[in-house]
């Protein structure tokens, strides 16, 4: 593809994300259902980053009363205080603006890495070819809508995933960065453990533990003491624990964990300890794949057979929404370039299957408000295709488990 022709598509494909999150900017004192553009970003980055300039703690509850508009902080690591920070700096719409500027960078940023991953040349044209359907795919579309995070939690796991042998810093710098969402990083460091990715994952825990403790200490400065800080928050999570459940599932958003296909099939939220085997098991089965592929060419690496099962694991283990997927580019273009000796070993009905099931929930458009509305689907479709995504990442966690488990141990042995 001309380098001219990928720009147009790239850009066609920001501009359509950028028009539709102008249009339905979340602007403070404007109400109203489908106000949402740049929602997530107002009150997961700006409000929380402005609010720790000021001095109040977004965990707390007087910073409900600082933004009585927006949700509450969500269960994010302290050190997104620090990387967003420059955000509260600005008033909300410039800031905005730059956080989707910085995104637009960021997922060109992605979309050369996950080239790189797969052993394909970054040329100019490739780079923005698949920067382009990064954007126009389901997640990256409402991450740019919404002012979402993932396109910053997915470049840093796979930095985290492809230079965890060879360049252990960089690798631990990546698992920091995504420890801003702990349902990235917790999984991700256990399954990096697993494969034995010591270094990158002990760089990781530091630079990450220190940057959230670094944040957690202005905020206990604030407070006047430890005490005082963890008194607010156990005020604030108790107040919490005590509001009615919120669905797993709306008609805005969709999630794409196991629990969640459990929840829809059930016809409500599976009780804790079904949640916990939930959790154990689909990481159990990453553990038992990357054990198995340790010692191969299928252990390391982002688009090996290893790298691909650990990003299905930590999607499927515990809560995601569909913004998260975008972290299956990776995965997605490693099965379809196969370049691989393991992706390339596959017939072409089976590598089909799986090119199909890992890109349905980047495609799956079905999901989104506009269409439940123009088909206004009965109850039990509607959750059907509610469920397609969540059990697509299923199948396939279970197919490259299978997978794993019949490899060589051979030193370094193909699967």
């Amino acid at each position: 593809m001309p380098t001219a022709l990928a720009l147009l598509a790239f850009a066609a494909a920001l501009g359509l994300a950028g028009h539709r999150a102008g249009k339905d900017f979340a602007v403070p004192g404007r109400a109203g259902p489908d106000l949402i553009g740049m929602r997530d970003f107002r009150d997961a980055v700006y409000y929380p980053a402005l609010a720790f300039r000021k001095g109040i703690s977004p965990y707390h509850a007087e910073y409900v009363a600082f933004h009585p508009e927006g949700r509450e902080f969500p269960a994010f690591s302290p050190l997104t205080l620090l990387v967003h920070f420059p955000f509260g700096l600005l008033e909300l719409d410039p800031s905005a603006l730059a956080f989707f500027c910085l995104s637009a960078v960021l997922v060109v940023a992605f979309a050369r890495l996950a080239l790189a991953c797969c052993g394909l040349p970054a040329h100019a044209d490739a780079v923005l070819a698949v920067a382009a359907l990064i954007v126009l795919s389901r997640p990256g579309q409402i991450n740019f809508y919404l002012g979402q995070l993932g396109v910053e939690t997915a470049l840093g796991s796979m930095l985290a995933l492809h230079y965890a042998k060879r360049r252990p810093a960089i690798a631990g710098l990546g698992l920091a960065w995504a420890s801003i969402k702990p349902n990235f990083a917790v999984p991700l460091a256990l399954l990096m453990l697993a494969r034995r990715d010591y270094r990158a994952v002990s760089v990781g825990a530091a630079a990450g533990g220190l940057g959230a403790l670094v944040a957690a200490a202005v905020l206990v400065a604030n407070y006047g003491s430890p005490g005082a800080f963890v008194e607010g928050l156990a005020e604030r999570y108790g107040s919490l624990a005590s509001q009615p459940a919120i669905p797993p599932v709306s008609a805005t958003e969709s999630r794409i964990d196991a629990t969640s296909l459990v929840t829809r099939l059930a016809g409500a939220p599976p009780a804790g300890p079904v949640k916990l085997l939930l959790f154990c098991a689909c990481l159990g089965v990453g553990l038992a794949g990357v054990g198995k592929l340790r010692g191969t060419s299928q252990g390391e690496g982002a688009d090996s057979l290893s790298g691909v099962l650990i990003a299905l694991s930590v999607l499927t283990c515990i809560y995601h929404q569909i913004y998260d997927a975008v972290l299956l580019a990776v995965p997605l273009l490693a099965v379809a370039a196969a370049k691989n000796d393991v992706w390339r070993s596959l017939t072409p009905a089976r590598r089909g299957v799986l090119i199909a099931l890992l890109a349905l929930p980047t495609a799956n458009y079905l999901t989104t408000t506009r269409v439940f509305r123009l088909l206004n689907p009965p109850g039990m479709t509607w959750s059907a295709i509610m469920s397609l995504n969540a059990a697509a990442l299923l199948v396939a966690l279970a197919a490259c488990g299978a997978m794993a488990l019949r490899t060589s141990r051979s030193p370094r042995g193909t699967a």
